[in-house]
């Protein structure tokens, strides 16, 4: 079994207790990675990476409902292309306890990070699409706002519109999308096996599809969803261009 080539160098402090089942980590780091082809051929395509962190986390479990603690005072990390400008950004907005026991998952209410994306490049998407497909592009940029809402759903929130330009997709190098322009602004929520999904705007291809005010809510169980709504506006503008699609055979 081989690992992907890796650096990392860094300085801070670990500190652990048995007696109170906890422990924490103040430190700054900087990492860096690459050959990740050693686990898959299609992951090559991260090329190499560069990371950096800067973490300040305590993390405790109670003694009588085993409840795990995770706190965070401080969480900044970046990902880039090696000697490359910083693509993702993660960052914990104030200090927070996220708290995972019997009942499940609980955060505190608000905006608790922001993961900003600034031309992250396409090769990376390509990495994780299935087999054959491929994907090329201007990068992938936009801002989305974590945290939680007062009823302790999960919520996703976009601050900046998620935009992607001049994308190109393949199948086993055949072209199938060629010059797609997509831009999404919405929001999202997820409690008791129940996701919504709000689409402020989401458009493709130079606005040649757009779709407005939309709002989806599904009821889902392991393995199938067992209802599903759906209400909104979509518009089809004639006269502007649309992605080419050709034939495969």
């Amino acid at each position: 079994f081989k690992l992907p080539d890796f650096t990392l160098r860094g300085a801070g402090h670990l500190s652990g207790d048995a007696a109170q089942h906890g422990g924490s980590v103040k430190a700054d780091f900087t990492a860096s990675a690459g050959n990740f082809a050693v686990l898959s051929p299609e992951l090559a395509s991260l090329g190499n990476l560069a990371l950096t962190a800067n973490v300040d986390v305590a993390v405790s479990q109670n003694a009588t409902d085993k409840t795990f603690s995770i706190s965070g005072k401080t969480l900044n990390c970046t990902l880039a292309p090696q000697n490359g400008q910083t693509a993702i950004s993660l960052e914990l907005l104030k200090p927070a306890t996220i708290q995972y026991g019997a009942s499940g998952l609980k955060l505190p209410a608000g905006d608790l990070a922001r993961l900003t994306l600034a031309q992250m490049p396409a090769a990376w998407l390509s990495a994780v699409m299935p087999k054959p497909y491929s994907a090329t592009g201007q990068g992938l940029s936009g801002q989305i706002l974590l945290g939680a809402r007062d009823d302790g759903a999960l919520s996703a929130n976009t601050s900046q519109p998620i935009t992607f330009s001049g994308l190109d997709v393949s199948q086993a190098k055949q072209p199938l999308l060629a010059g797609g322009v997509l831009t999404f602004d919405g929001a999202g929520s997820y409690l008791n096996h129940s996701l919504q999904a709000q689409v402020r705007d989401f458009s493709f291809a130079a606005h040649t599809v757009a779709f407005k005010g939309v709002t989806l809510t599904s009821v889902s169980l392991p393995g199938k969803i067992v209802q599903a709504k759906f209400a909104g506006n979509v518009s089809f503008v004639p006269g502007l261009p649309i992605p080419q699609v050709l034939a495969t055979g």
